[in-house]
């Protein structure tokens, strides 16, 4: 034997301050939230696909459809997030981490995000986000 042995993440966090504990905690719901898919998103933020359809005046199956598809267009993308209370923003990403906002197709994104053939970015009433405040 090599005098070693398996410690599970439990036991390794209960030896925590509790302080460290809860900023690990809000640390890595930051990491999951920032890679999230959008039903992960949506369920992060504690807004059910019922609420979010009726937010976006369109079918619970539309929002189900929309979090399974691979390629939604950017105008949905931007009316999904907006309901939820958040803004789409557009950026490239290189390979020495340099980052690059893409204004013009972040205005595109706003632009047909409001055109009346797309999915509504008003919401019919106030998603209730499960936090304090209502997301319009």
């Amino acid at each position: 034997m090599s005098g070693y042995r398996t410690v599970s993440l439990d036991e390794v966090m209960a030896k925590l301050p509790p302080e460290r504990q809860q900023r690990i905690k809000q640390k890595t719901e930051q990491i999951l939230l920032e890679q999230a898919t959008l039903r992960e998103l949506r369920n992060a933020l504690g807004v059910t696909q019922e609420k979010l359809a009726k937010s976006l005046d369109v079918a619970q199956e539309n929002v189900s459809r929309l979090e399974d598809r691979n390629d939604p267009k950017l105008s949905t993308l931007a009316a999904y997030v907006k309901a939820l209370g958040g803004t789409l923003e557009l950026q490239a990403v290189f390979p020495d981490g340099s980052t690059v906002k893409l204004r013009r197709a972040s205005a595109a994104i706003k632009r047909a995000g409001a055109r009346p053939n797309r999915v509504k970015i008003t919401p019919a009433e106030p998603v209730r986000t499960g936090h304090d405040e209502a997301v319009a």
